[in-house]
């Protein structure tokens, strides 16, 4: 008959921060990747309908602007990277230049918000809606 060996191993737990940080990172991991994926089937489903429809854009739908949302597009581009600056300058101590890049932040995303409600108001009075297709 054979014996069993126990063996001594030595388990190193984690620390609970380090156990909350992995987590942390691992779920904005998977919801990046099912946002990747749920944009990735829209582009895709929007290249099928475009190949398949016989004149780009159809008849009777306003033309989307291109402009506008391009601006908007840099404006809050911009306001991440203040952002970003901003979380940077507090880690380092520096609060002035932290309270400047939260306020100019601040003001690009409210900036952002009325020319993104603008452009959709227009393209609702022109008559795209939900319940037009």
């Amino acid at each position: 008959m054979g014996t069993a060996v126990a063996e001594n191993r030595r388990v190193i737990p984690l620390q609970p921060e380090r156990a909350a940080h992995t987590t942390g990172k691992v779920g904005m991991i998977l919801f990046l990747a099912s946002w990747a994926m749920m944009f990735g089937a829209l582009f895709y489903s929007y290249g099928i309908l475009r190949a398949r429809a016989p004149s780009w854009p159809p008849m009777g739908v306003p033309e989307v602007p291109i402009v506008v949302p391009s601006i908007i597009t840099v404006l809050i581009l911009v306001s991440s990277v203040m952002l970003e600056q901003g979380r940077k300058a507090l880690s380092g101590g520096d609060v002035t230049r932290f309270s400047r890049m939260m306020i100019g932040s601040i003001v690009l995303g409210a900036l952002f918000l009325a020319l993104q409600s603008q452009v959709w108001l227009d393209l609702w009075a022109a008559g795209l809606r939900i319940d037009t297709g």
